[in-house]
């Protein structure tokens, strides 16, 4: 192997070793505070507890800390007072305890430890309770009160408690652009060729969204596609799907905006289609149930696509005619790629042409290629204007795999790139120029 692939080789692999995130450094940087804060004490404490208690704590969202700070105070409470009753009736009732008896007393009141967390609704605070519990009647000091070790152990959890929010909350300051709406492309672009977001880019999009980052996706998936790798994203506004033609909220699982062909275009496209023995699946939206008609399968590809896509609950396969006076999102065939490029071909030569908007793409089966037909009104563009207008932002800035069709493109396959881009857009250091 020459030195250059040796090269090559080892880029690639850093390039894909996961990132020191900022979580990582404020960790350390929260311990080092919680060791040093024992020195401002006379080291008079364990601080052991304290840097356990605020690497616990350190969670990816300031939200998260707080909840978690919340169960390790609870736990601590449970398990030091738990802690004091053991180590009283060992040392007033039961002087001079064997050892194996110390430690049978101990294992078995993990039992009421745990319940108690359960009856007050803190099961979330077991771990931390059991925690508390063992370091106050395993590790105590000999001859130290029972009472001022579990509350030394108690102030030095809240201390790494306190530490973990303060330095969590902490942030570089940054200007927030809330005035720009940021679009992404889903596909080669936010997800991976496994269908999912990376866990860099799933923590830092959710953080910039609760920050109130305006950004959402624009795809030519139905948005029954979208529900698996944007599952983790916290999306406010809602996507911009099927090409344009469909801009569907996640959370409420509501079309806020359709853009349709109207009944008698899809007909006559539709009977166009079946004089040539072409069976399409149409796709209509009823009162916010995504609806597929379909007939016949012309091709195995066809009928392989509708046994893996039935199955998911947004989207509902009738084998029926499409309804009169229907109308439709779009019309979609899937055949073989030379038989795509010539039906494309002739469909742009037929007097409907002018009414519809043909767009085609390769499909996840080999040798075969999507069809579809919209309204010629749909445009991606059009329906991100119109979302740029419902939310008063100033202006777009969209990103995209396709040189020339995007503001940023995204071209090495490193799906955290556009986040990263994102965050930089979004909140630049205060010292850069806006």
């Amino acid at each position: 192997m020459s030195n250059q692939e040796v090269t090559h080789k080892i880029y690639q692999y850093k390039k894909h070793l996961p990132l020191i995130g900022m979580r990582i450094f404020k960790s350390a940087i929260a311990v080092f505070i919680c060791l040093s804060l024992n020195i401002l004490r006379g080291s008079n404490g364990l601080p052991f507890y304290s840097a356990i208690a605020t690497i616990l704590c350190m969670q990816p969202y300031v939200g998260n800390s707080l909840k978690v700070a919340l169960n390790r105070v609870w736990g601590t409470i449970i398990g030091a007072i738990f802690g004091c009753v053991i180590l009283l009736i060992e040392i007033n009732l039961i002087p001079h305890t064997p050892i194996i008896i110390h430690y049978l007393v101990v294992s078995f009141t993990v039992i009421p430890i745990i319940y108690t967390t359960v009856v007050l609704g803190k099961k979330e605070a077991s771990y931390i309770a059991c925690v508390a519990f063992l370091s106050v009647t395993v590790t105590t000091m000999v001859g130290t009160s029972p009472f001022f070790f579990a509350a030394e152990r108690v102030v030095d959890t809240i201390i790494g408690i306190v530490v973990a929010l303060v330095v969590n909350a902490w942030h570089i300051p940054r200007r927030k652009n809330k005035n720009i709406l940021f679009i992404s492309a889903l596909d080669e672009t936010l997800v991976t060729p496994n269908n999912t977001l990376t866990d860099y880019s799933k923590v830092v999009l959710n953080q910039m969204i609760q920050d109130g980052v305006n950004f959402t996706v624009s795809t030519a998936r139905t948005p029954a596609s979208l529900m698996v790798p944007l599952t983790s994203v916290n999306l406010k506004l809602p996507v911009i799907a099927a090409n344009g033609a469909l801009l569907f909220d996640l959370t409420t699982k509501t079309y806020v905006k359709k853009w349709e062909l109207p009944h008698e275009t899809a007909k006559t496209v539709a009977d166009y289609l079946e004089s040539r023995e072409i069976h399409p699946f149409i796709t209509a939206v009823i009162d916010d149930v995504l609806i597929i008609y379909y007939e016949n399968f012309d091709n195995p590809a066809e009928a392989l696509l509708y046994e893996e896509m039935r199955y998911s609950p947004y989207r509902n396969y009738i084998s029926h005619p499409l309804p009169q006076g229907r109308n439709v999102i779009y019309l979609m065939t899937l055949n073989k790629d030379e038989a795509i490029t010539n039906l494309k071909a002739d469909l742009e030569k037929q007097p409907f042409a002018k009414d519809i908007y043909i767009y085609c793409q390769p499909s996840e089966y080999q040798g075969y290629s999507y069809l579809k037909i919209y309204d010629k009104d749909v445009s991606r563009r059009k329906m991100m204007r119109w979302l740029q207008k419902d939310i008063k932002a100033e202006k777009i800035i969209t990103f995209g795999s396709i040189e020339g069709q995007y503001d940023i493109v995204v071209q090495d396959n490193d799906t955290n790139t556009m986040v990263k881009t994102l965050k930089n857009l979004y909140e630049p250091f205060i010292w850069k120029k806006p």
